[in-house]
Order: structure tokens, then C-alpha cells, then sequence
């Protein structure tokens, strides 16, 4: 595999770029003990969602915003505030789940594994864009136009799953050994 045969791509050119417009409203008071879950970035850790600490809205909420209904695929990050990008991506959803309004959704096509897209996302070119985009700022925001303007280097979808596979080995192994 030569870096030199990876395509430069936009993200905006390959994907759907979503966050919840505003709170419509929401009220703490409105969240619920059960129903549609509703992920922020306090319950991501290291790439994994806290599922049993989420917050959860009534359905009513859920189905006001359809463009943010969590599919298996989808990738999430903070957008506001100080934990700026923290990535996840969504595999083995079984329930209804939506985002707040500190985060991004990002659905790609059929031409980036969502699970390359994660590692492009914690690497150094977010954390540059990340550096860039808030410098100066009170509190931090990447938008939806910086996202569809962002440009990374990929190789073809078997590739990716290919480095996204060896790159999720070497994660779990450092973790390991931090555990350890």
C-alpha cells in the first residue's frame, strides 16, 4: 500500500454533516428516566459511549429531529465547548438515540469506512483543524462549514478497513498495557 496512491477527499463531498439546531426549546426538566437516549460528549471515553449513563428525552423530542436519529455507521464528536472533537462511532445500536446540541453527526458514503474516519478524526489533522477553528474563541465551536470543508487523505475502502482494523489493534493494546 503506497500513501502516495491515497485519494485526497473533502469530507463534505463524501458524507451528510448534521447537529441538532438548537435545543427547540428542550428543558432540563423535559428529559426523562427512560425513552430515546440522548448522547453528549461527558458520556465518551476513548472512542465508547457510556450507554447507561446517557440522558434520555421523551419520544416526542426524538421525533422532532429525524436528521440526528443515530444509525449503525454514524460517527459523533463535540462541537462546543472544551472537549472539542472526541470521536465515537456508532456499532451495535439496538435502541433509539439521538445527540444534543454540543455535537456533530457525520454519515458517510459508501467510499469511507466510518471506522477509517474515526482514526482520521483523532489524529493530528483534526486536532490542527480543532486549533485553528477555536483559537481566541470564549467558547469553542467547529461548525458544519469547517467539517464539509475538511480535507484528509484515504485509500480505497478495502484499504481503509484495512488500517482502521490494525489501528483499532494497536489502540486496544496500549490500552492494555495501561491497564496494566
Amino acid at each position: 500500500m503506497l500513501v502516495n496512491s491515497w485519494e485526497q477527499r473533502k469530507l463534505g463531498d463524501n458524507s451528510v454533516i448534521k447537529g441538532r439546531l438548537g435545543w427547540k426549546n428542550l428543558k432540563h426538566e423535559e428529559y426523562t428516566v427512560s425513552g430515546p437516549s440522548m448522547v453528549s460528549g461527558r458520556y465518551i471515553e476513548s472512542g465508547e459511549i457510556d450507554w447507561q449513563s446517557v440522558d434520555h428525552i421523551p419520544e416526542w423530542r426524538y421525533e422532532e429531529s429525524p436528521e440526528i436519529m443515530l444509525q449503525n455507521g454514524d460517527i459523533i464528536f463535540t462541537k462546543d465547548g472544551s472537549r472539542l472533537g472526541n470521536p465515537a462511532v456508532i456499532s451495535n445500536l439496538q435502541i433509539k438515540a439521538t445527540i444534543n446540541s454540543t455535537m456533530m453527526l457525520v454519515r458517510t458514503d459508501k467510499t469511507i469506512s466510518p471506522y477509517f474516519l474515526y482514526q482520521v478524526l483523532r489524529g493530528s489533522l483534526f486536532e490542527r483543524l480543532i486549533h485553528q477553528k477555536v483559537s481566541g474563541s470564549g467558547i469553542p465551536h467547529l461548525f458544519q462549514v469547517d467539517m464539509n470543508k475538511f480535507i484528509f487523505k484515504s485509500p480505497t475502502i478495502a484499504e481503509q478497513s484495512l488500517v482502521s482494523e490494525l489501528l483499532s489493534r494497536l489502540d486496544a493494546t496500549i490500552a492494555s498495557n495501561q491497564q496494566q
